[in-house]
């Protein structure tokens, strides 16, 4: 199965190789979006909560009028909504930060998403990577079946968030992505083995 080029986050799909036939533009661009996504500051906002932090929906003129922090054409995007890295790095930072009512309430929400078959496996990755920012034993519990997906897309977010939290059993997953068929799935590993390892997870 081929993964959506939404690792990327153009909004299109395309087959694997994010990129123009999987070349040098494509792997620049995971590079770019990749370093990118890890230096954007949480944005300041209204309170968020789960829904908008996931969903978003809220009419908007700019970034600022969105608990999640990213306001795209008037309308407040979420984590699972929105379609590049650098945005799901944004969110992510601000889900990072709330309180423990509103982190119960995203990994509730993120493990029905996971939980509903009738959801796309884009969305069920995205699931996967919102609960690397969100640690604590349920979104271990909950990323430790994903690394059997059928999805690699699937596979591959869910051993990544279990690394970046620190917690071993990812890590063997995210190593075989480095010898995938497409040079941006394997810059995407490799970057995620060099860079996030070491971060742990602070609400075991």
């Amino acid at each position: 199965m081929a993964w959506p080029e939404i690792v990327l986050g153009t909004g299109r799909v395309r087959p694997a190789g994010f990129g123009v036939k999987g070349g040098r533009i494509g792997v620049a661009l995971v590079a770019a979006v990749a370093v990118h996504a890890c230096a954007v500051a949480p944005a300041t906002g209204p309170a968020p909560d789960a829904d908008s932090l996931l969903f978003g929906l809220e009419r908007c003129r700019m970034d600022a009028e969105c608990p999640s922090g990213v306001c795209s054409i008037g309308m407040c995007l979420g984590f699972l909504t929105v379609s590049t890295e650098v945005q799901r790095g944004r969110i992510g930072a601000r889900m990072a930060s709330v309180g423990v009512p509103v982190r119960e309430g995203l990994v509730d929400a993120l493990a029905a998403v996971l939980d509903d078959d009738a959801t796309s496996r884009v969305v069920h990755a995205r699931a996967a990577d919102a609960l690397g920012y969100l640690g604590g034993p349920r979104a271990r519990d909950l990323l430790l079946p994903r690394l059997g997906d059928p999805s690699e897309i699937v596979r591959f977010y869910a051993a990544r968030s279990l690394h970046r939290l620190g917690h071993p059993e990812g890590t063997p997953v995210l190593e075989a992505f480095r010898d995938h068929r497409a040079e941006g799935v394997r810059m995407l590993a490799g970057m995620a083995l060099e860079g996030a390892a070491g971060q742990g997870d602070n609400r075991k």
